[in-house]
């Protein structure tokens, strides 16, 4: 994992020893308890990112048993749209999209989002990501990518939409949800700033409240923040009060530097 999570140089065998070795060692905190249904980590393929995604997966496969992974991402989509069919190619084999799922979704929410067989755009990071690690800690468990707009001109339309998912999801024995978020950029690499910056959006995280959330956002100008608004509604409507930060750091990618965390609520 050199580059990225997905380098087509590496062997089945090497991918595989590379996502073990991403958990090697990976304790658990006690703290967090059964039942867990939403984790939030960075969407990146970076070896940061792929190491804190690997372990939230882990956190949530010991603690959920999950069948069905649905992963929110943001790309320059013009609304929220979901792919229904067919499945992900990994460096491990096909991940399935859950396809008897993806259709009940659509049916109870197909006001408040487009329904694609395929994705015209190819997938993002995380929803490349999130399906190859499967391959190696959740072998059998499928998937549904959901695509919202990186820049929404009504956040709290992806509240609602995290609402009516968690209202959805919960007859749902073992769907959880995954989702994107990528922190601020770092202005100075370990300046009390941007930890101060970091710290005010997790605070509402494991605080779930996507109002607050929202607020600090806007504040800290990050990129996109709708995937994570769409995961706390997820987790109010399936009754989570509390969320639990398993790793925080910093994500270099070329010369940019960012703030990284990933939590499990």
């Amino acid at each position: 994992m050199k580059e990225h999570a997905l380098d087509p140089q590496l062997t089945r065998d090497e991918t595989t020893e590379v996502v073990e070795g991403l958990v090697t060692g990976w304790s658990i905190p006690e703290e967090v308890p059964q039942g867990i249904n939403t984790i939030v980590i960075p969407d990146s393929e970076c070896p940061t990112g792929a190491r804190f995604g690997a372990r939230a997966l882990h956190t949530l496969v010991l603690r959920s048993r999950p069948r069905t992974l649905i992963v929110v991402t943001a790309d320059l989509v013009p609304s929220p749209r979901m792919q229904t069919m067919g499945q992900v190619e990994t460096a491990l084999g096909s991940c399935s999209i859950d396809e008897r799922l993806s259709a009940r979704i659509a049916s109870e929410l197909g006001d408040h989002l487009e329904v694609f067989p395929r994705l015209e755009n190819p997938l993002q990071s995380l929803q490349r990501m999130t399906p190859l690690l499967c391959q190696v800690l959740a072998p059998g468990c499928r998937f549904i990518p959901i695509v919202v707009p990186i820049q929404s001109s009504d956040p709290d339309l992806m509240i609602q939409l995290g609402q009516l998912l968690g209202s959805t999801l919960s007859a749902e024995h073992g769907a959880c949800l995954v989702a994107g978020l990528n922190l601020p950029t770092r202005q100075k690499i370990g300046s009390a700033s941007d930890l101060t910056d970091d710290a005010a959006l997790i605070r509402h995280l494991l605080d779930p409240n996507p109002k607050s959330f929202l607020e600090a956002s806007l504040l800290a100008q990050i990129e996109s923040f709708a995937p994570a608004l769409i995961a706390l509604g997820h987790s109010q409507a399936r009754q989570c009060s509390k969320g639990f930060l398993l790793e925080h750091g910093e994500l270099i990618q070329g010369d940019s530097h960012r703030g990284a965390a990933s939590v499990v609520l």
